[in-house]
């Protein structure tokens, strides 16, 4: 039975008392056997070992490279989404996100930024749309109340 390389999707915070800082993992949170400070793997950071959110990195980095180059942090978030950060913006997807909401959240920040216009968030949890936030929503996991607002 051969090998077969394993690309590493994400970096994830070691287990306590294992005298690691950052452990890197693969689609499926599996760790690897890297040590990210020797490496140099430029990944994103995920908050906890979350596969749902690793397996939304890994199809990120597969579809859309660039894109996925440029978050540099996720984590889970409420009702079933992901927060993926990309410096001072935020996209939100659906944890059942395809390769066709990934494209469209390349499309539109792509056409916001043709035409100079910022934004906070780019929420693409909802069935064929994008929804855009001039400032990103509050809270994280969500509570009652959750964003609200008008």
């Amino acid at each position: 039975m051969g090998r077969r390389e394993v690309e590493p999707a994400a970096l994830v915070a070691a287990p306590r008392g294992s005298g690691r800082g950052l452990v890197a993992v693969d689609a499926a949170g599996h760790p690897l056997p890297f040590d990210p400070a020797r490496s140099g793997l430029d990944l994103p950071i995920v908050a906890s070992g979350d596969s749902g959110v690793v397996a939304v990195l890994a199809l990120i980095q597969s579809v859309d490279p660039a894109l996925f180059q440029s978050i540099t942090g996720a984590r889970g978030f409420a009702r079933g989404g992901v927060l993926l950060e990309i410096g001072p913006r935020r996209v939100l997807v659906g944890r059942d996100a395809g390769p066709e909401v990934i494209r469209a959240v390349v499309l539109v920040a792509e056409d916001l930024a043709a035409k100079g216009r910022a934004y906070g968030e780019l929420d693409a949890r909802f069935a064929g749309q994008v929804v855009v936030r001039r400032k990103a929503t509050g809270g994280g996991e969500g509570g009652p109340g959750g964003a609200g607002g008008a």
